[in-house]
């Protein structure tokens, strides 16, 4: 077997890294997953799958005790961008894919990737089709995610690229996405 050893981009830029972010059953996950197989060299980074490792003690976003959820969804957002930077230093695009619901949250992001170009991606279909999402998924009960939407908007503001999914595939909606780059850069 060969030895292995590290494989840093040389010279070049580095490459950009994608922010697909919207409410929980906006499609987030499978367009992120299906933006990262478009491109040539891309790695899909999960921010649940990230929550998901922390075994013991897990307080997930929105649960209590809020200061310590608070602390978990930065470790997660230091992750993301720890992990980022890693497959851009081997030349690959990493495309994130988490909630992001907050000013502070792009701000972070920007801190922690300030070499890279960022794109943003915000999916915004209907509310009845989040709803849809969620029940086919098998979630119950009420929407604790039901306001989050419209803080989304008032927070995150104009910063990239918006786009009402509704019924859109993907492999159309992740063609868009691709052909309105421009517009996703925060």
């Amino acid at each position: 077997m060969p030895a292995l050893r590290g494989t840093d981009a040389a010279g070049g830029a580095a490459p950009p890294v994608w922010i697909v972010t919207g409410l929980p059953g906006s499609g987030k996950s499978t367009t992120a997953r299906a933006l990262a197989r478009r491109l040539p060299r891309a790695a899909h980074i999960d921010g649940d799958l990230l929550q998901a490792m922390v075994a013991g003690g897990a307080v997930g976003p929105g649960e209590a005790p809020e200061a310590e959820s608070h602390a978990q969804i930065a470790l997660n957002l230091r992750h993301q961008c720890l992990l980022a930077r890693s497959f851009a230093c081997a030349g690959f695009v990493p495309v994130i894919d988490y909630v992001v619901v907050a000013r502070q949250m792009l701000d972070l992001y920007r801190r922690r990737l300030r070499r890279h170009k960022l794109r943003l991606v915000v999916l915004s279909p209907s509310p009845e089709t989040v709803a849809r999402r969620r029940a086919e998924r098998g979630e119950t009960g009420p929407d604790r995610w039901a306001d989050l939407g419209a803080w989304m908007k008032a927070d995150l503001g104009a910063d990239g690229l918006w786009i009402d999914n509704d019924g859109i595939g993907v492999a159309e909606l992740v063609s868009r996405i691709l052909a309105r780059e421009a517009e996703a850069a925060f």
